[in-house]
């Protein structure tokens, strides 16, 4: 087994949103290179944000709004799940990011030969209360992987892997442990691909409305990339010329009341448009102008 641990070459320098997690080329085509060099050897893969397609979960109105749900959000993210995919000998892949539990359906996926691995907090930084952690035991067979819950003080196995067969045995939640609400609202993802009423397409984008917010989907990699407005209420949105047009009709205020109510004037509510455009240094990624 080899473990391969990225860091961060840009985090508030990164050249296109501050907060992206970014690593340079040099440490992919070391990546890349030592992969080529140990097909043989199996790989666990820990980085501090999850890949494009991993299937994990990132939250809407905050990895899409700043721009860092994915490593390399802006820079080729696909890059890294085409490796995934070109090298079976890739068991686990570790990430974090996000700062909820590890009790949510989607902090385990398995794409291909990969179990993609959503790592919890132990510190006081924790957005839903939970603190949780992994425990790896590993062998030439396989690998069991268990949840610590620093709470409770229990520990319970929730994967189990054998490398030969590659079969993986999902192990069901223990009953007594402290589930996220069954309609979680708090730290929504965006809506699946495949989930989403489409309202256009412009190039490779997809735009559609997600939890009240305008979503930029990515077509080729089929996941949400952006977030454009955060809150669709009263508003519609067109395309002319390869461009958003953002128009918001606010509500008619209440009339008054009481005595003076027919003297009092109502004064009628000012519409307002915003044009937006794709960002000229990265193709896609349209922003409205409050979040940019």
């Amino acid at each position: 087994m080899r473990g391969m641990l990225f860091s961060i070459s840009h985090f508030r320098s990164a050249p296109f949103f501050q907060h992206e997690v970014n690593i340079d080329d040099e440490q992919f085509a070391w990546f890349e290179k030592t992969l080529n060099d140990n097909p043989q050897r199996s790989i666990f893969v820990f980085s501090h944000t999850p890949i494009l397609k991993s299937k994990l979960r990132i939250i809407q109105r905050v990895h899409l709004l700043t721009g860092n749900a994915y490593l390399n959000h802006s820079d080729r993210p696909e890059r890294f799940m085409a490796l995934v995919e070109k090298h079976p000998q890739i068991k686990l892949w570790f990430s974090a990011h996000n700062h909820l539990g590890q009790y949510y359906p989607d902090t385990l996926s398995t794409v291909g030969n990969c179990a993609f691995v959503h790592v919890g907090t132990m510190a006081r930084i924790t957005r839903d209360g939970h603190l949780h952690s992994r425990l790896l035991q590993y062998d030439a067979e396989g690998y069991t992987l268990s949840t610590i819950d620093h709470v409770s003080n229990q520990t319970h196995v929730e994967l189990r892997t054998t490398y030969q067969s590659n079969r993986q045995e999902h192990v069901p939640l223990p009953k007594n442990a402290i589930l996220p609400p069954p309609q979680d609202d708090t730290f929504p993802a965006p809506l699946s691909f495949d989930a989403i009423a489409p309202l256009f397409d412009i190039n490779n984008s997809r735009f559609a409305i997600s939890h009240n917010a305008l979503i930029e989907y990515d077509i080729t990699q089929r996941e949400a990339i952006n977030l454009v407005v955060r809150d669709m209420t009263h508003k519609t949105v067109t395309v002319q010329d390869d461009s958003l047009h953002i128009a918001y009709q606010p509500p008619a205020p209440e009339a008054p009341v009481g005595e003076d109510a027919a003297d009092t004037p109502t004064p009628a509510p000012i519409p307002t448009e915003e044009v937006i455009k794709a960002c000229p240094i990265r193709k896609g990624f349209y922003r409205e102008s409050a979040i940019n």
